[in-house]
């Protein structure tokens, strides 16, 4: 009889034994810290989500090169074109409109100059340029109807041109000048002026588009971190109570 008790006793010792192992186990299961194959899983769900925010950003981000690239198209508004900025791609266009029809015009001749030959008498002034050049003909049988240096010069009191010779001073007025090397300058300088500043609008406009869109994901992101941190620690989580006399297992739900 007192050996039947004994063997009881132990058994219930090794029964109680076992109970406790497994609550400790129990407890470090649920005490609030996480199990390396929980943190495994949300170091997964955080490399998904920058997974996600990238995809969404290279999907509605705008391309610098491309910006760029078209603004260094004739015109220089294409850049703002891509980025949406039609109003503003007026100003570039406008500009190159400008530029490169002057530039043409110079290259055409329509602003080149030459210098004129003129004749100045002595007591009339300015007189045809011709009577410059009477004196020095010479008189020909052959063309009895021109005038030459035998004719009488009306100016000259009955004199003959060769007689009044210095009487006539010839000169010229005006320049010399073509404005191909300056039409061909205007040329450049309105691609190079319209080009950069085609290209430096775009490229602010793609800077602040492709910023605001980064700030934008990451809140959202950040938000549905923030709703997932509090669904799993705030409102649901394990609770374990361990007596002398009784031990409880459980769920606390807060709200």
């Amino acid at each position: 009889m007192l050996s039947s008790s004994v063997a009881s006793a132990q058994h219930l010792v090794q029964v109680q034994s076992q109970d406790d192992s497994l609550l400790a186990q129990n407890f470090r299961s649920f005490d609030g810290r996480r199990s390396e194959s929980d943190r495994d899983l949300d170091l997964e769900d955080d490399e998904s989500l920058d997974q996600l925010m990238q995809i969404e950003y290279d999907k509605d981000a705008w391309s610098m090169t491309t910006a760029i690239g078209l603004s260094l198209v004739p015109g220089g508004g294409f850049g703002l074109i891509y980025t949406r900025k039609k109003p503003q791609a007026v100003v570039p266009f406008l500009l190159s409109t400008l530029g490169y029809g002057l530039g043409i015009a110079y290259i055409a001749g329509t602003f080149d100059e030459s210098q004129v030959g003129i004749c100045t008498h002595v007591r009339d002034g300015r007189v045809p340029t011709e009577e410059c050049e009477y004196a020095r003909i010479p008189p020909d049988p052959n063309q009895p109807d021109r005038i030459d240096n035998s004719n009488v010069d009306p100016r000259g009191g009955g004199r003959q041109y060769w007689q009044t010779e210095t009487d006539y001073t010839a000169s010229t007025t005006g320049r010399t000048y073509s404005g191909r090397s300056a039409g061909v300058t205007i040329l450049a300088s309105t691609y190079i002026i319209t080009s950069a500043l085609g290209a430096v609008w775009s490229g602010m406009s793609v800077r602040a588009h492709n910023q605001q869109l980064r700030r934008d994901i990451e809140s959202t992101a950040e938000g549905a971190r923030n709703r997932d941190s509090v669904s799993q620690h705030d409102f649901f989580e394990p609770s374990l109570q361990i007596g002398h006399r009784r031990s409880t297992m459980g769920f606390v739900i807060r709200f």
